[in-house]
């Protein structure tokens, strides 16, 4: 199945020098991430005429980044919806705001699965938490690295697509994914949006200026806690990060107000919107 996408993304406004303010009120802003990726959630803002780009772009762009999140940064009703009560109102040791966790006991996550596991590489994960990984692509990139600057590294008009999936890490044997850093392995199609970039900077009245396209799979999936340090094994010693090998916080969920309407969220829509025409 080809997955439609679209794409357009930007960091951060002082990461890039960019003129555009720092400072942009949601009531001004196009729309906005993390948002409600359930089936049937309601968006209110209409997306821009930009045509989307199909999935397998993705094998002619450049990976240029993977970083995560301490719990998700989207929410999907029955998946990743719960308030991790356990951490607190914010990340341990950091003070900004987790994200959605995934329900361990729905997910059948046995007692030995919870075993604790010592991270040689990953900085701060723990096994029975939820974590939201990012998988940048982009047509101006040149290699992986720390951060989204990369994104931009050949040109400042890059067309980019980002992946996510929320998984939670288990100690056993039986959940490994082979090379974790490079693959987002989407075992159905996701979930795909209109939307922002993220980060704790921004809320309900501050939005991102920059538009970013997004692939989120909608479902809870377990990762073995081996996979994952694989994959921050890899980012230091293939590529030197040291940065993303630690989880950042969350932005809030977005109010509905300021996320893409309906016709901008499901596959089908990208179908109907293609034969229709944007934004009418």
């Amino acid at each position: 199945m080809k997955f439609l996408l679209a794409s357009a993304l930007i960091y951060s406004a002082a990461a890039f020098g960019s003129s555009v303010p720092d400072v942009l009120l949601c009531t001004d802003a196009e729309a906005q991430s993390p948002r409600d990726v359930t089936p049937g959630s309601f968006g209110a803002k209409s997306g821009r005429n930009i045509p989307p780009l199909n999935y397998d772009v993705i094998n002619d762009l450049v990976q240029v980044n993977t970083h995560f999140h301490y719990g998700a940064e989207h929410y999907s009703e029955g998946q990743y919806d719960q308030v991790n009560a356990g951490s607190g109102e914010y990340m341990p040791g950091t003070g900004e705001q987790p994200g959605w966790f995934c329900d361990n006991e729905k997910l059948g996550v046995t007692t030995q699965e919870l075993t604790p596991f010592t991270f040689q590489y990953c900085d701060g994960v723990e096994v029975g938490n939820t974590y939201e990984i990012h998988w940048v692509y982009s047509s101006g990139g040149s290699t992986i690295a720390d951060g989204l600057g990369g994104a931009f590294a050949r040109t400042n008009n890059a067309d980019v697509i980002v992946a996510s999936r929320s998984f939670v890490v288990v100690n056993d044997g039986g959940n490994n994914v082979e090379d974790l850093l490079h693959t987002p392995g989407f075992e159905s199609a996701p979930t795909t949006y209109y939307g922002s970039t993220t980060g704790a900077s921004f809320d309900n009245t501050v939005c991102s200026p920059y538009q970013v396209t997004w692939a989120v799979d909608p479902m809870c999936n377990l990762i073995s806690a081996s996979s994952f340090d694989t994959m921050c094994r890899d980012m230091k010693e293939q590529y030197q990060m040291t940065a993303d090998t630690a989880a950042h916080g969350s932005r809030t969920l977005v109010s509905e107000d300021f996320v893409a309407r309906d016709l901008f969220v499901s596959m089908d829509a990208y179908v109907e919107v293609a034969t229709n025409g944007y934004g009418q």
